[in-house]
């Protein structure tokens, strides 16, 4: 298995151009707020209420309304983008990533610039202690957001131990390893009940690429590119390297040999621990924070 090249991360709250404060006349004072709107994804299957618990406290907390619209995960990419290209931005925003979008508004003065708030020391508990998360999340050496702490471990392989001991099979080396346990996850009957019913991988819906899924991972095993490559001094797309198309190969027998779950294309990302806790399927690649809420979910 090839290295998987480090990617910085990047998720920020970005703060709509002017949407915090406003000015009284000519005295220059700040008015206080007595609202804001917040557009954040969420990863369940139900969002929460108007009314929830959790929304009222933190809106006792802040001492003004929060209005909080949900958004799901899978969905929240394009309502960005539907957003960011209409004139009524929320005052607060989930920003996943540095994409087209962002970058030109906040280019165009969209987004409050708060570079200077947070290096200004007044706010320690805003600022990452990580300079390169810093410069990941700014635009232009700009900071147009708080950051949001992710994993510095992103993508990780999660393998049931108990179907590799019942089969008598190691931890995977290399990429080949991979594909021979989720063969065997998938013919060889790993959880010993004598039916064939239990696949290797569990990929859930994922639309694009280079924006985190479990094929993209796959893809910078086998040497490509994160989106771009260099060639020769020059940035070209990944998906234009022989290595990308080795990859793309990898995992199309994946797919023909049923080595993966056959609702890969349409199953909600939201349900995504539910076969590896059922017993269907046995690998997922994702954030190394899934394998503690997967130990934590098989705990209880």
């Amino acid at each position: 298995m090839k290295p998987v090249r480090k990617r910085i991360p990047l998720a920020v709250l970005a703060i709509g151009a002017l949407a915090l404060t406003s000015c009284s006349d000519g005295g220059g004072s700040e008015e206080p707020l007595e609202s804001l709107d917040i557009m954040a994804p969420f990863f369940s299957a139900v969002p929460p209420e108007e009314d929830d618990p959790i929304d009222k406290a933190l809106s006792d907390l802040a001492g003004l309304d929060l209005s909080v619209q949900w958004v799901p995960n899978s969905d929240y990419g394009a309502k960005t983008n539907t957003v960011l290209a209409g004139d009524d931005i929320p005052d607060v925003m989930v920003i996943q990533g540095k994409d087209q979008a962002f970058v030109q508004t906040a280019e165009a003065g969209g987004f409050w610039d708060l570079t200077d708030y947070l290096a200004s020391g007044d706010y320690p508990n805003l600022v990452t202690e990580n300079p390169e998360v810093q410069e990941a999340s700014s635009v232009n050496g700009k900071v147009y957001g708080v950051y949001r702490a992710r994993d510095v471990i992103r993508h990780s392989v999660i393998i049931r131990q108990d179907w590799l001991d019942n089969l008598g099979l190691a931890l995977p080396e290399t990429t080949d390893d991979l594909y021979e346990i989720a063969r065997a996850f998938t013919e060889d009957d790993p959880d010993g009940n004598g039916r064939n019913d239990t696949y290797g991988m569990i990929n859930p819906a994922w639309g694009g690429i280079g924006n985190g899924s479990p094929y993209d991972a796959i893809e910078v095993w086998h040497g490509s590119g994160n989106l771009w490559s260099e060639e020769g001094g020059e940035l070209v797309p990944a998906f234009t390297t022989p290595e990308w198309t080795q990859a793309l190969q990898y995992e199309r027998d994946l797919v023909q040999n049923g080595y993966v779950n056959p609702d890969f294309a349409t199953m909600d990302p939201a349900t995504w621990n539910e076969p590896f806790l059922n017993g269907k399927g046995g690998i997922i690649i994702d954030v190394q924070s899934r394998a503690s809420e997967l130990a934590k979910l098989f705990k209880e």
